[in-house]
């Protein structure tokens, strides 16, 4: 049982991201900086680190990611970075208890409401899905 499948079960809530929550409009996400936030200082050890170490560090990813199967972890993980909240209950239930053969519906789903904050974005998605 994942973490948040304990914590899910405890509060009937989805887990808050720590430091990494919805922002409000406007704001800038805690724990990432956009470029305008970061200083001259620590820009440049970025900047040099994309330009020489990313690609390489990117590639290591997907090396170790080669024989990776859908997991309820894996599926979790895509659903926070997605910021999906209670409504995917309401919608098609607790998605960590669906079967792994579920998980396109999931996700799926999960992109849906992504997209579900203005009409033509949400029509626009749901065409692209059901191609």
């Amino acid at each position: 049982m994942t973490t948040m499948e304990i914590r899910h079960q405890s509060t009937g809530q989805w887990p808050q991201r720590k430091g990494r929550d919805r922002p409000a409009a406007g704001k800038r996400v805690s724990g990432r900086r956009s470029a305008d936030h970061i200083s001259h200082t620590e820009a440049v050890p970025v900047a040099e680190w994309r330009r020489s170490h990313r690609r390489r560090a990117l590639q290591e990813v997907a090396r170790r990611a080669r024989g990776l199967r859908w997991s309820k972890d894996l599926l979790l993980l895509l659903l926070e970075e997605l910021y999906v909240d209670d409504s995917i209950d309401e919608i098609i239930g607790n998605p960590l208890r669906a079967p792994t053969t579920r998980f396109p519906q999931v996700v799926a789903v999960a992109i849906a409401l992504r997209h579900s904050w203005r009409p033509d974005d949400l029509a626009n998605v749901s065409k692209r899905l059901m191609e």
